[in-house]
């Protein structure tokens, strides 16, 4: 008798670690991840600068934009450098993906097609930041 109770007693005490271990780790599943990088080569492929896609790397830190990459592209490198020196990448760091996929921010001139190619795939990646 003293057995069947004792026995009882560990397969409860099992049971409900079990299931707070279920629990906690279905919470962590539902967490969102802090630090994540989205890449538009993809999502982006049919966003076209003056000779192609502009795909791009938007690094996510607590909600925010925390580093953008430009990717190789086939875009001429003269033209794409106006783009990368104007700092057009720079005004979308620290924004919330909320607000960086509403960014108003106007084209480079002389390099229209490649600057407004870029802010749709930053704005993209943001939507897309927005979903997780």
């Amino acid at each position: 008798m003293r057995i069947n109770t004792l026995l009882r007693t560990v397969m409860a005490g099992v049971l409900i670690a079990g299931a707070a271990l279920c629990m906690n780790s279905k919470g962590r599943n539902q967490t969102k991840q802090s630090t994540f990088t989205i890449t538009t080569t993809e999502l982006c492929r049919n966003i076209r600068g003056y000779r192609g896609p502009v795909p791009v790397s938007v690094t996510f830190s607590k909600g925010k934009i925390t580093d953008i990459k430009l990717l190789p592209n086939h875009e001429t490198p003269s033209y794409f450098q106006r783009v990368e020196r104007s700092g057009l990448v720079k005004k979308f760091i620290g924004l919330t993906a909320k607000q960086a996929a509403t960014k108003k921010v106007d084209a480079v001139t002389g390099a229209t097609y490649s600057s407004q190619a870029l802010i749709k795939n930053i704005q993209a990646a943001a939507r897309e930041a927005q979903k997780r």
